[in-house]
């Protein structure tokens, strides 16, 4: 008798085991749509602050928080069930959110619920879907010194909300900045010209997953927000670029000592 209690044991242990390996990713229930690459955008009514949430991988998601002065941009994890797409999130100005993004069989978004600080508010949305294994954005091209890179970054958002700027001038401009390297983690009163210099010396060192997710959080970059100082009717100052630059996510590209191996 406890021979075949043991062996009924053995057994539902191994249908747990096999059930447990077989599983899919805990961020995917299964049976629902694969969202990787799907961007939303998401504009509460009456105000001046929307959200943009990229689904980068299987289980995490970038969320960022775009408001007239900057953007701010955290990881998060997700889950979906019953294809409702569910995350949290929160930013150093003390506000969260809370989202339940409805889709359907194909991953389309049909309906998004929206609480701020708490509040169920109502929003408007619009989804976009980025091919297949790529991600929305920006990518590192190794071949370029990344702290150019990141003024190139800067100036393909600002050409690509207002079309009368020219790319090669505003490159121009923001790698001559003082002190915008600081605002990626390099040294005080450094432009990203000077910063370029530095690294190619080895005395910045790079971290290349941050530069990556910072690329692809500049892509995000509300152009309403940054037509504000970058537009046709107004003299530019280059100055304001700063104000663009999405934190905490870009604040420790740039390693002001080199890290030893």
């Amino acid at each position: 008798m406890k021979s075949r209690t043991y062996i009924h044991w053995i057994f539902f242990l191994l249908l747990c085991c096999t059930f447990y390996g077989c599983a899919g990713n805990p961020g995917i229930e299964a049976g629902n749509p694969d969202v990787k690459g799907k961007k939303v955008d998401i504009f509460p009514t009456d105000s001046t602050t929307s959200f943009a949430i990229e689904f980068v991988d299987d289980t995490t998601a970038q969320v960022s928080e775009i408001k007239p002065d900057g953007v701010e941009s955290v990881s998060v994890p997700y889950q979906i069930t019953d294809y409702v797409v569910s995350l949290d999130a929160g930013f150093s100005d003390g506000s969260t959110i809370a989202t339940a993004i409805h889709v359907n069989e194909q991953g389309v978004v049909t309906n998004v619920h929206f609480t701020l600080d708490g509040i169920l508010v109502p929003v408007d949305f619009k989804s976009q879907e980025t091919p297949s294994g790529e991600t929305s954005g920006n990518s590192p091209d190794e071949s370029v010194n990344p702290a150019l890179l990141l003024s190139s970054h800067l100036c393909e958002k600002i050409v690509a909300c207002n079309a009368d700027f020219d790319q090669a001038d505003c490159e121009l401009q923001v790698d001559q900045v003082d002190g915008l390297s600081h605002e990626f983690g390099g040294l005080p009163n450094q432009s990203l010209e000077a910063c370029a210099a530095a690294i190619d010396a080895g005395d910045i060192q790079v971290d290349s997953a941050k530069l990556e997710d910072c690329s692809s959080s500049i892509a995000l970059v509300d152009c309403k927000a940054l037509n504000k100082d970058f537009n046709d009717v107004q003299t530019v100052d280059f100055t304001k670029v700063k104000k663009i630059i999405p934190k905490p996510v870009c604040i420790h590209v740039l390693l002001s000592s080199p890290q030893n191996p």
